[in-house]
């Protein structure tokens, strides 16, 4: 019988008060594309019974960037996580 152990690390971070900002506008937008987009996609489901794919979401998002400008100032790998991240959930 082989025993396997595991190590893990507890990290603890103590940002200043501009990477704070960072993480909450970041984390915010973040928070606001999955929600957007979950819903859209449920809408989208329940009209026409289609799916919205990654890539129909993704050229939606950009629409959404053109509207809402507050979505341009943070990095838009995590908006693009946050969708892919939506499709691991469905």
């Amino acid at each position: 019988m082989k025993v396997v152990m595991y190590k893990s690390f507890v990290v603890r971070i103590y940002p200043d008060e501009v990477q704070e900002n960072f993480f909450t506008n970041q984390f915010g937008c973040c928070r606001f594309v999955f929600n957007t987009f979950l819903d859209a996609k449920k809408k989208v489901y329940t009209e026409k019974g289609e799916y919205l794919s990654f890539y129909d979401c993704s050229a939606m998002l950009t629409e959404l960037k053109k509207s809402k400008t507050w979505l341009k100032r943070v990095d838009s790998t995590g908006l693009i996580e946050s969708l892919k991240n939506l499709e691991k959930c469905i």
